[in-house]
């Protein structure tokens, strides 16, 4: 079972005006597909794309312009997908046609936010989609609302 928590809010951790953020909590061990709604509504908008790719946070500090974000998967418009295959996530990465992001057997270092970027064709501002991942080992899972955001739980299984 995975619980998605979803920011009705949809703010984003950048300022960026072509992002929202979404939360997503998993438990160790299992698998977790992370879609990237920013692809469709690209595809929707300009009839297609340049390019999409996912990264991941790699610094202390998700929320500032100095955040180092390294590369874990992308495609390219003729839908031909690349992933890492060292590393962290070596052998545990997936990107499925439609641009979701599968991240096989999740650790507790996997814990950490994640970024969906899709170059437009016609080079104007990229849409980004940030997702902040969190890895329970404790196999409970919380249903919590912060801030006034209002949270839903969605269950896939």
């Amino acid at each position: 079972m995975i619980y998605i928590f979803l920011d009705s809010n949809n703010n984003g951790i950048s300022s960026e005006s072509n992002s929202s953020q979404d939360s997503l909590e998993v438990r160790v061990g299992k698998n977790i597909m992370i879609p990237c709604p920013v692809l469709a509504e690209v595809i929707q908008q300009d009839g297609t794309f340049k390019a999409s790719y996912w990264s991941y946070c790699a610094s202390t500090s998700c929320t500032t312009k100095e955040t180092k974000w390294s590369w874990l998967a992308g495609m390219n418009s003729d839908r031909e997908t690349k992933v890492v295959h060292v590393g962290r996530y070596g052998n545990r990465i997936n990107l499925t046609r439609n641009g979701t992001l599968i991240i096989n057997s999740v650790q507790e270092a996997d814990t950490t936010d994640y970024r969906c970027t899709v170059r437009r064709i016609n080079y104007t501002s990229p849409r980004v989609y940030f997702v902040s991942l969190v890895v329970n080992a404790s196999g409970k899972i919380w249903n919590f609302s912060l801030h006034e955001n209002r949270y839903s739980n969605v269950l896939l299984t």
